[in-house]
């Protein structure tokens, strides 16, 4: 990841165009936002939100462009693969030709980045470009903006926090339609993912209040030896009743992604994890009594022979702020912090705060989601069970791909693709309703 580290080592160095310092102003502060991830390259640019609306994204999805209402102020951001083969110097000097119009005032190569800047007649000209390192040759990140030269004074400062900000993503999205149930592209804008208080990528809260039983002690509850306390909570509708998730003997896996390098895919709902047999119990806090344990079933597999087989439970130790899980010790989005699993939420919009969710992100194009809860009226805890109806077949799982971080059509009621295709699958598409006289959800892929 040394090109990584490289480009954000860049994009600390002080921008200069038109022989004047290029650097954020700080009557900027009170500017809003937002943040465009491209799905496409992985890369990600700020823009102010008030000032400049991005236009529809191109059929190759390679970048967007963001423009005034007047037009007049334009910025346009895009990548493109290393086509023609050309060395970094040659990649500069052909875009030195390109601006044979522009008055070039100000030009610096290095590298990873160069930057282009001048006038062309009543504007003012800023290209910056880095190059990117993959594993297939070299890809070229493009950052281009114009304004007037008589709104310079204005608008310096807020290209320079555009430009400033112009890097790989922090977080690296699929590019695939709907995969995660995001509209017809991949593409987001943000102004969340790894911020204290604020909601992230997959909508979920970054950093939560500690919701957890105060000084428990597995001793105390009388749990064995060997088990592995992953989480605790009060329940909100009972304050005398708490749930305590673990595992029994689970084996931990610390994370391979050094502190300076950004999250895989499967990092998402992972970080630090344990893995292993997962289980549920509800307990009496006052008198330190287990009412009722339950097990968290794994995912079940079918290989070609048609023999399933059920996996384990991953569940976080520590993990980094913006991902699958909240957290409740928020120090920095590169910090690993405490998970909390048992994040109760009214799932149902029944005003019970009742449920959580577990999530397991088993590659770039899938995220599949467990429910769990306390059923009040029944004074117990489940899981609750899909029944799953394709092809003229009914089976019955726990773990369904991101239905659990989707927001219902309408109460009790689910509709939602996934498309798979680019991935040598298929279009799927979910109707899935919850039937709450027998706590289960059925589930129709089409």
């Amino acid at each position: 990841m040394k090109k990584l580290i490289l480009i954000m080592t860049v994009l600390l160095i002080v921008f200069l165009t038109a022989g004047l310092v290029f650097c954020a102003d700080k009557n900027q502060k009170e500017m809003v936002y937002m943040t465009y991830v491209n799905a496409r390259y992985q890369f990600e640019v700020k823009y102010p939100k008030d000032l400049l609306k991005p236009s529809p994204p191109p059929d190759n999805n390679d970048g967007r462009s963001f423009d005034s209402t007047n037009k007049l102020i334009h910025i346009s951001v895009g990548g493109s693969y290393n086509a023609l083969m050309h060395t970094w110097k040659e990649e500069f000097q052909s875009e030195i030709d390109d601006f044979k119009d522009v008055q070039i005032t100000y030009k610096i190569f290095k590298k990873n980045y160069f930057v282009i800047s001048g006038y062309q007649g009543n504007k003012v000209i800023y290209y910056k470009e880095l190059k990117v390192t993959e594993d297939g040759g070299d890809v070229f990140l493009s950052f281009y903006a114009e304004y007037p030269k008589k709104e310079k004074e204005t608008w310096d400062s807020i290209i320079a926090t555009c430009a400033n900000s112009f890097m790989m993503s922090k977080i690296k999205i699929p590019n695939d339609t709907n995969a995660f149930g995001l509209g017809t592209n991949a593409d987001q804008f943000t102004d969340y993912y790894d911020e204290k208080d604020k909601i992230n990528y997959w909508g979920i809260k970054t950093t939560v209040a500690d919701n957890s039983i105060v000084n428990f002690d597995k001793d105390n509850y009388k749990f064995t030896k060997d088990t592995e306390i992953i989480d605790t909570a009060i329940l909100p509708c009972n304050n005398k009743l708490g749930l305590v998730l673990f595992m029994k003997n689970p084996k931990f896996e610390k994370s391979k992604i050094e502190s300076d390098d950004y999250y895989t895919c499967t990092d998402y709902s992972r970080g630090n994890y344990f893995s292993g047999k997962a289980f549920l119990s509800l307990v009496d806090i006052d008198s330190k009594k287990v009412l009722q344990t339950i097990r968290i079933p794994g995912i079940n597999y079918e290989d070609e022979k048609g023999n399933t087989s059920e996996s384990d439970v991953d569940l976080p130790k520590s993990i980094r702020p913006g991902y699958l899980y909240s957290v409740t010790n928020f120090k920095s989005s590169k910090t690993d912090a405490t998970p909390k699993i048992i994040n109760f939420k009214d799932f149902f919009g029944d005003g019970k705060v009742d449920e959580f969710v577990l999530f397991n992100s088993e590659d770039c194009d899938s995220i599949v989601t467990l429910l769990a809860g306390y059923d009040e009226k029944n004074n117990k805890i489940l899981v609750y069970p899909i029944e799953l109806h394709v092809n003229g077949k009914i089976g019955t799982g726990y773990w369904l791909e991101r239905l659990f971080i989707q927001k219902p059509k309408r109460k009790f009621h689910w509709e939602f693709e996934l498309d798979f295709r680019k991935q040598g699958g298929k279009l799927e598409k979910y109707i899935i309703d919850y039937v709450e006289k027998e706590r289960k959800f059925i589930c129709n892929e089409m």
